[in-house]
């Protein structure tokens, strides 16, 4: 794919192709790249998606963000989402695997969730 800028200058998209972080000039061994999981199941299955889970809980924990308490009678709780990213070095290779829990703090309504 193409784009054309205001001066019909062409340039390659480089955004649909993951080339610019793999060495091979061309997108060929994609199949070796680790995908990021697109829900919870799928990321417990792989053990570094797993190690990355339990090091953002204990991270949580750790800095008093987290506290596991029972839930009160006739409350309503906001949910969480985990977000999942594969961070690379400058070169393309593998630094870590990230894992973020975050609240779906739209799902609280003024007046009845909180004041």
């Amino acid at each position: 794919m193409v784009t054309r800028s205001k001066n019909n200058i062409r340039k390659p998209l480089t955004r649909l192709c993951l080339a610019a972080f793999v060495d091979t000039p061309k997108c060929t061994n994609l199949s070796l790249l680790k995908s990021e999981p697109k829900s919870v199941a799928s990321a417990l299955k792989d053990a570094d998606w797993h190690a990355a889970m339990v090091a953002e809980i204990n991270a949580l924990k750790a800095q008093g963000t987290v506290t596991l308490v029972p839930r009160p009678s006739g409350t309503n709780i906001v949910g969480s989402k985990w977000i999942f990213r594969v961070k690379r070095n400058a070169d393309g290779s593998l630094n870590k695997y990230k894992a973020h829990l975050v609240a779906q703090g739209f799902t609280q309504r003024p007046g009845i969730d909180y004041i």
